[in-house]
């Protein structure tokens, strides 16, 4: 059996800040303001598909996104994979297990909270993202990360950022390894992936074939099946017509 996983943010939905031409489709909405919108081409690819989201979005901001009107995912997995959604409904047993996972790391993370917390170069609410990792933002982000790495066991936690944003993740929540636990859970024997930024690398790793942008490679290792997507393509919608490829061989 073949599955297709995907990040979700400029992957394969986009904020309304990024020009994606006028023909496209609003999948995300809050409290009335229009977040994030799909192209037109992906949108009629993806209805054609049976997708399994993978991302670092919390379980309650991955719930405002309504890809089509009548369905959504069989299978999602929202908090950097530490939380599978089957129907709509949380697995409990993997988010146990994940929340097991994370124990080793439990100690670095409010030592990560602490030290954000009384950091002045941080602006916005330290968060514990559904009990699994932190984020917060910072307007001097490099000098954050740099303390964070100074101060915290690295063989335990994982320090991320994209732009602004800043995230600690246990060692062993990853997108990689809850990619291994799902394909196992749903006994797949190959897996397609789709993502876009350093965050994503652990589960481009782990897929059987894998779709990123050109500027992700140097950072693979592996010699499996891989697209390399140039920046003058919009993702999305090359990375899409990749995929129903795939699945028509």
């Amino acid at each position: 059996m073949k599955i297709f996983t995907t990040d979700l943010d400029n992957t394969l939905i986009y904020s309304y800040k990024k020009d994606i031409g006028r023909d496209k489709i609003l999948v995300e909405t809050k409290n009335g303001k229009k977040l994030s919108y799909m192209t037109k081409i992906s949108h009629e690819i993806l209805k054609e598909l049976n997708f399994i989201p993978i991302t670092t979005r919390s379980l309650e901001q991955y719930q405002r996104i309504k890809f089509f009107e009548d369905y959504q995912p069989e299978y999602a997995l929202a908090a950097n994979g530490g939380i599978l959604l089957y129907s709509g409904k949380i697995v409990k047993e993997w988010y146990q297990k994940s929340l097991e996972i994370s124990v080793k790391s439990i100690k670095e993370l409010e030592k990560g909270i602490k030290l954000l917390t009384e950091d002045e170069n941080i602006y916005f609410e330290v968060r514990k993202v559904d009990k699994l990792f932190i984020f917060t933002k910072s307007f001097n982000i490099e000098t954050v990360i740099k303390k964070l790495k100074n101060n915290l066991n690295q063989e335990l936690v994982d320090i991320h950022n994209h732009g602004e944003k800043l995230y600690i993740f246990p060692k062993e929540l990853n997108k990689g390894t809850s990619l291994e636990r799902l394909k196992k859970f749903l006994k797949a024997d190959t897996v397609i992936c789709a993502g876009d930024s350093e965050m994503d690398i652990p589960m481009l790793e782990k897929a059987d074939i894998s779709i990123f942008p050109k500027q992700l490679k140097k950072f693979l290792s592996r010699q499996k099946e891989q697209y390399a997507i140039s920046e003058k393509e919009l993702f999305s919608d090359k990375m899409l017509q990749i995929v129903k490829k795939v699945f028509q061989e």
